[in-house]
């Protein structure tokens, strides 16, 4: 993937550079597909690159990688602008070049960045793993009498757990040792039984010294059987034929007169059959029971025989029983899948629901996070490897870097006090110390010389004229920026007439590129002959870079050692040449650092919840306010939203495209993971994907939900300490997401007596001031509002909090349509059912009244019936008109209108527009025209043909 990933990077620069150098261009459907083609492609690289950057263990290589992978996301933010501008959109349509490309909307999707999810710290993420287990516990306590019952702590848990194992395995001991002594003891009876003489039954001392009960582990049968008043044991093996056993008879064989082996074959009448059989059955049970050598008891050891051999027989019956039925089971089986295969033919069988197994996406991402939980282990080799580098440098060449750094800086005296006979001020830590001096930053003896032998006046005269020089300065940048914004005036005004040109070559806005293309020129030098594929396979550092990067902090922090010593050098020269010059020594005043000046705003002041409490207790708090709720896992590309595939055909055509699902859902992806928008709101109608959409966003950034709702803190007394502990939380385990569902209540103009009770307009005064502007691009926290009511509120005071807005119309398209029907059946495992139509004539329901109305539907024909009576889609259609309610045509004309107002392009393609198709209606006008003067000059030939004939 890194191989190709390298070709997509070649490629994008070469693109960029043939752009450049394209001429100025009018032709809107020309500009778009120029930034179209390079749009999809960055996206594409972006994707690539952040897979790259997640599975990539080589620490050295993934720097680079994350350092492309940035500039490329600023990159293509900007060219995402441009495509919006020429669109005279928010959304973007690049249907022309996923053609060219080969690409489906699917695969230029902006995924996760690589800094979602963003790692927290060590103790926020310990109390995010640890609270949730003692709350499933607490769940799972005991009800009823299991209450009485002592709750041991985790401390005695643990003892009775080692006390358990350790009298196992002293059990397990005593029984191994006993089992022992049997051995020998039954051996020594064996084979001297005049002195070991088997244990008396009715001897009770023999019992003390061989007890009856021995342990074996849990779950584990002895080894074999003990009985109580029998001790003697043969412990030797005797041969055993292998040819017979309890349920197998072989065959017999004779030579005829060929001398061939013939089979026998045997008499099939039933008396002889059970004579034969009984007679191989006591063999059979002779053979088995005669390794025992009884002596005694014959005649109980015939009837024995004889009991043994009567069950040998049932069990024989027994077994050819099971035999019989287990074949036909089989054999009845096979018929069964045969018509199952006859039936999925002809398409007549329903489909059980099979047990879900792990997909191969699913456990590719068991792979790939096992692999991601090995770059800290990467990370701390190439750490270890810059230390060794370090100490051996340190070690071994040290006192010929310092040497060096000593004569490059005596050089440095050595010319100062030749040419000006004085030296040169010495520069501080902060500024770099002599750093400055080889870049060449400092003053040269030339200059230094000029300067000191001016005098005060001239000293004075040359203040003034830099103080003119910069009010100069000033001035012609303020002419410069009045300038800039009266030709932009003119031009806007032009473009209005006109329409807007493109320069590509002279672009301002593209400042991103320079830095992209700067990394990547860097990173092909120095990973140009580095074959990292095969070589180093172990994804081991690469000891060039770690000897590079080891030289240069020591280099740094020998020369702060040197820069030390040097000073107190310059000063004792100093000394020396005053006492030649028989002056007095002053010494020179060290520079100062400046202070930045900081501007002045008007701070709140800001109350440091953790000084009473813990995070820990503050966490557990919010938990029972539930202020920090649990949310769903979900994926944004579970989101059912299909895209619009003929926008750009329309824009062609002088129409403007509405968007659909996917494009909003894309938008969303977009703006909240892709750019730096603080706040966002989410409008549509109820049932449509909102909320999914929120637990889908907060998965992908593995964040922590506050749920800021109106009858969440209805209950909360002191809102500004509130709104503040609530910033400083969402700080502190961020990722996080502000949640407020309903986001038009806080700013509510008329409050019915249902929402009454939740106080809704509680945190209308205190969201901009204490939540919004405390929120900063560099903490990835987010607010994300939710509303199907946006026109019941005072909507510019609920514009101030929210930087961006989306809006789901309350009509599907045909495309969401689709796919809503399709998922539900699918999971009902339905097949072959017209969607096309229910798609079309369910176009004002939402996908969730779609979705529930497949779940709550019941067949009204049996499964056997489904085989030659199929589905139909008149079902389907019947249940969701007779369960649900189809979107009024007021409320669709609402939200449109809404959306219509939060566009901020509105105006300027209307225009744009207006001017396109009054150009159309010309070229049009024209071509009328021409065909009328030639069928008018047919006319006269034909005239004139007709006088000369």
């Amino acid at each position: 993937m890194w191989i190709a990933t390298k070709d997509d990077l070649k490629d994008v620069v070469k693109c960029e550079n043939v752009l450049r150098k394209l001429q100025p261009t009018m032709d809107r459907n020309y500009a778009h597909e120029l930034i179209a083609n390079l749009y999809v492609k960055y996206v594409v690289l972006c994707n690539n690159l952040s897979e790259l950057y997640d599975q990539t263990l080589q620490a050295q290589k993934r720097q680079l990688i994350e350092n492309l992978l940035i500039s490329s996301q600023e990159r293509l933010k900007e060219i995402q602008k441009d495509i919006q501008k020429i669109e005279m959109s928010q959304f973007v349509y690049v249907d022309d070049a996923l053609v060219e490309l080969n690409f489906v909307p699917y695969d230029i999707e902006f995924l996760r960045p690589f800094y979602f999810p963003r790692r927290r710290g060590i103790e926020e993420q310990i109390i995010l793993d640890e609270i949730p287990k003692v709350e499933d516990r607490i769940e799972d306590a005991p009800k009823g009498l299991d209450k009485l019952r002592p709750v041991l702590t985790p401390e005695e848990i643990e003892a009775q757990r080692i006390k358990k194992v350790l009298t196992n395995a002293v059990n397990t001991i005593k029984y191994y040792e006993r089992k022992r002594q049997l051995k020998i003891l039954g051996v020594n009876m064996k084979h001297s039984p005049k002195i070991f003489k088997p244990p008396n039954s009715d001897d009770e001392e023999v019992f003390e010294d061989y007890p009856y009960n021995f342990y074996h582990r849990p779950g584990q049968h002895g080894f074999f059987k003990l009985e109580r008043k029998r001790r003697v044991v043969d412990l030797y093996a005797h041969p055993v034929d292998v040819r017979v056993y309890d349920f197998y008879e072989p065959p017999t064989f004779r030579i005829n007169r060929l001398g061939r082996k013939v089979l026998v074959k045997k008499v099939k009448t039933e008396e002889y059959q059970g004579e034969q059989e009984f007679e191989v059955i006591l063999q059979i049970v002779e053979k088995r029971i005669g390794q025992l050598h009884l002596e005694s008891q014959h005649q109980k050891h015939e009837e024995e025989l004889f009991k043994a051999a009567e069950l040998l027989k049932v069990q024989n019956n027994a077994a050819r029983v099971i035999q019989r039925n287990y074949f036909y089971y089989q054999h009845k089986m096979a018929i069964k899948r045969r018509e199952n295969k006859r039936l999925d033919l002809y398409q007549m069988l329903e489909t059980p629901v099979e047990k879900k197994m792990p997909t191969a996406a699913e456990i590719q991402e068991v792979h790939m996070k096992k692999r991601r939980e090995r770059k800290k282990e990467f990370d701390e080799a190439l750490i270890k490897a810059i230390e060794d580098e370090k100490a051996c440098i340190l070690k071994v060449k040290s006192k010929m870097i310092m040497e060096d750094i000593t004569d490059d800086i005596r050089a440095w005296f050595y010319e100062f006090y030749k040419t000006a006979k004085d030296f040169h001020r010495y520069p501080e830590e902060f500024e770099g110390g002599t750093i400055m001096v080889m870049r060449g930053e400092t003053k040269t003896p030339e200059e230094f010389l000029i300067e000191k032998n001016k005098s005060p006046a001239e000293k004075a005269k040359d203040k003034e004229l830099k103080k003119k020089e910069r009010k100069e300065k000033k001035k012609q940048a303020k002419k410069e920026k009045e300038n800039e914004k009266k030709k932009e005036i003119q031009r806007k005004k032009k473009e209005l007439k006109q329409g807007p040109t493109w320069n590509f070559a002279d672009m301002k806005e593209w400042k991103a590129f320079e830095s992209f293309e700067k990394i990547y020129t860097v990173g092909h030098y120095d990973w140009k002959f580095i074959d990292d594929t095969f070589n180093n396979r172990k994804e081991l550092p690469e000891m060039e870079f770690v000897t590079a990067d080891a030289y240069s902090d020591v280099h740094k922090e020998l020369r702060l050692i040197v820069d030390n010593f040097m000073r107190i050098e310059l000063e004792l020269l100093r000394i020396a040449l005053a006492v030649d010059a028989k002056t007095k020594y002053v010494p020179p005043k060290p520079k100062k650092e400046k202070k930045k000046k900081k501007k002045k705003t008007k701070e709140q002041e800001v109350v440091d919840v953790f000084e009473d409490k813990s995070i820990e207790q503050h966490y557990q708090d919010l938990k029972q306010l539930n202020i920090i709720v649990k949310y769903t896992k979900k994926s944004l590309r579970d989101f059912i939203g299909d895209y619009s595939y003929a926008a750009m055909n329309l824009r062609q055509a002088n129409k403007d495209p509405t968007p659909q699902y996917g494009d909003i859902k894309n938008y969303i992806q977009t703006e909240i993971l892709g750019t730096s928008a603080k706040s966002f709101c989410i409008i549509g109608p109820p049932r449509c994907g909102k909320k999914f959409l929120v637990d889908a966003i907060c998965t992908e950034m593995d964040a922590v939900m506050f749920d800021l709702s109106a009858p969440k803190i209805k209950q909360v007394d002191d809102m500004p300490y509130f709104c503040n502990l609530i910033i400083q939380m969402a700080v502190k385990f961020q990722p996080s997401v502000l949640f407020i569902d309903g986001a038009h209540k806080p700013f509510i103009r008329r409050i019915s007596s249902d929402v009454a009770v939740e106080d809704p307009r509680k945190l209308g005064k205190y969201l901009l001031k204490n939540i919004v502007k405390n929120l900063t691009n560099e903490d990835a926290v987010k607010l994300i509002g939710v509303t199907n009511e946006p026109w019941n509120c005072n909507f510019l005071q609920m514009r101030q909090c929210y930087e961006k807005f989306a809006v789901f119309p309350a009509k599907l398209d045909y495309g969401t349509a689709v796919m809503a029907w399709k998922t539900g059946l699918k999971l009902k495992r339905i097949l072959n059912v017209d969607v096309s139509s229910l798609a079309q004539a369910t176009r004002n329901f939402s996908v969730g009244d779609i979705l529930d109305s497949i779940n709550t539907w019941r067949a009204s024909k049996d499964s056997v019936d489904l085989k030659y009576k199929p589905l139909t889609s008149r079902e389907f259609l019947e249940n969701l008109i007779t369960t649900k309610q189809p979107a009024d045509e007021k409320v669709v004309d609402l939200f449109n209108k809404f959306s219509r107002s939060l566009d901020p392009h509105l105006n300027e393609r209307i225009t744009t527009m207006a001017r396109v198709q009054i150009e159309i209606n010309k070229q049009n006008e024209e071509k009328r025209k021409k065909k009328e003067m030639q069928k008018k000059k047919e006319a006269k030939k034909a005239q004139d043909l007709k006088k000369g004939g």
